[in-house]
């Protein structure tokens, strides 16, 4: 696949997010974030693989439950560092439009809804005559 093939579906993606998500995705203060993060946590050096995970999250490419393990598995620091770095993100830049990330993956009471419409019926309880109970010794 080419570079310009990934270019072109990204657009694409782009153009079915939500306003919200557009706004993060191109936003200077989103770039601020994920830079000042860097530099707080001294991973400068890998700031364009963090660029594209938090890319990645905003495009529905990457479930945001899956973000820390990402960061842990893409960045070449301690597993506490870029754990600290998911979670500054998280809370700077992905919980102010969780809500538009959570519709891209249908999280919510309306994905609840479908799940439990989904399960099978229970089979109905077979109604026992009243005094009668067979795990019950008789009384004499």
């Amino acid at each position: 696949m080419s570079l310009s093939d990934i270019k072109d579906q990204v657009w694409k993606l782009y153009a079915t997010l939500p306003q919200e998500l557009k706004d993060a995705f191109g936003s200077e203060e989103t770039g601020n974030t994920i830079a000042s993060t860097c530099r707080n946590y001294d991973v400068s050096d890998q700031l364009d693989i963090v660029v594209e995970e938090v890319g990645k999250v905003l495009l529905g490419i990457t479930p945001l439950a899956e973000f820390a393990e990402a960061m842990k598995g893409k960045l070449d620091a301690e597993p506490a560092t870029a754990d600290a770095v998911s979670r500054e993100l998280t809370r700077m830049i992905f919980m102010p439009v969780k809500t538009s990330l959570n519709s891209l993956f249908d999280v919510g009471p309306e994905a609840t809804k479908t799940v439990a419409e989904i399960k099978p019926k229970a089979e109905p309880v077979q109604k026992i005559r009243p005094g009668s109970d067979r795990y019950r010794e008789p009384v004499e």
